[in-house]
């Protein structure tokens, strides 16, 4: 990608100035091959994972969400933290526990 179309020579240089007490060898054409090779090495496009809230796994297996938080806590249904209290249960691991009530 060719990083004069959309970032200005005086932008990096504001920029270079600013990071030089932080790297003194810093140099705008430094900066710049730093930024080309970031965006190359960066993914195209994240995927979510496909996942449930624990309110929404209680209701589909038909358990309480007491029951859904003990569950969690013992390791039984693997979570992941989206955020400081966002709390989700991957999809994959809910057909697998969906499969073994069954």
């Amino acid at each position: 990608m060719n990083l004069s179309r959309h970032i200005t020579p005086e932008i990096i240089a504001a920029v270079t100035s600013i990071l030089r007490p932080y790297c003194a060898e810093l140099s705008p054409s430094d900066l710049v091959a730093a930024l080309t090779n970031h965006r190359s090495d960066t993914p195209k496009q994240q995927t979510l994972q496909p996942s449930l809230t624990y309110a929404g796994f209680a209701k589909l297996a038909g358990l309480s969400m007491p029951t859904v938080h003990r569950m969690a806590k013992r390791g039984e249904l693997p979570t992941f933290k989206m955020g400081p209290r966002l709390v989700r249960i991957p999809y994959a691991a809910v057909e697998k526990i969906l499969n073994g009530l069954k």
